[in-house]
């Protein structure tokens, strides 16, 4: 299981994978609150890993997600390390989801971070290692 904290860690958002899901990743979302806690839990309707994402706040996760995988991937994430990414802005309290951006130049997302005021993203590129950045 690989996982990302919300900045007050109230929430856990949480990925895994098991036969339902053909063996790639499967994101979650979770309520970790002491008056809360295990409640409210709910998959993401996309397939990535909980790395991939960083959170801008409570309700707001921004994730890298490869455009294919394969069944298993789950098992070995480097069998996705030529995949190209698109970048996706996730509301952790309803699980929807829209797409911020599909790389023009294909591009395999690394580590994401988000700006201290939210106005950017920022991350690296697995297979070049240089950094990257988008104007959200």
């Amino acid at each position: 299981m690989r996982f990302n904290w919300t900045p007050s860690g109230n929430k856990l958002l949480y990925s895994v994978y098991n036969s339902r899901s053909e063996y790639k990743p499967a994101l979650y979302v979770v309520n970790t609150s002491p008056d809360l806690l295990a409640t409210g839990r709910y998959k993401i309707d996309v397939e990535t890993w909980a790395d991939k994402c960083t959170l801008a706040d409570e309700n707001t996760a921004y994730c890298a997600v490869p455009q294919n995988l394969e069944q298993g991937d789950g098992f070995r994430p480097d069998l996705a390390d030529n995949t190209s990414d698109n970048l996706y802005k996730i509301n952790l309290q309803n699980g929807s989801k829209e797409l911020i951006a599909e790389p023009i130049y294909p591009t395999t997302i690394d580590q994401l971070i988000i700006s201290q005021d939210s106005k950017y993203l920022y991350w690296l590129e697995k297979n070049t290692g240089q950094i990257k950045k988008l104007n959200l």
